[in-house]
């Protein structure tokens, strides 16, 4: 009979000391969470954000940039489409 007693209470305190290390573990993570989130916030503010005449030119240089890379890359679809239309030519005979 003592012999389970014991065994009882020592997977009580097992299961105790289980519960007190998840415990520990929630408030680091909790801790670190609000930690990590202050950084961010003090981070963003020393982020100089670009007003609207920046703002408008650089869209504008973004927007010309991807129309020349898709002229660019039509243009290659079209060379490699004609030279495979001219291969399989000679060899549809």
């Amino acid at each position: 009979m003592e012999e389970a007693l014991s065994a009882l209470q020592g997977t009580h305190a097992t299961q105790r000391d289980e519960v007190e290390a998840i415990e520990i573990m929630a408030t680091q993570i909790v801790a670190k969470t609000r930690d990590f989130t202050m950084e961010v916030v003090d981070e963003l503010k020393k982020v100089t954000w670009p007003d609207y005449p920046q703002l408008k030119n650089a869209t504008l240089v973004i927007i010309v940039f991807v129309a020349i890379v898709a002229l660019i890359i039509m243009a290659m679809d079209a060379s490699v489409r004609g030279i495979l239309d001219v291969i399989m030519g000679i060899f549809a005979r």
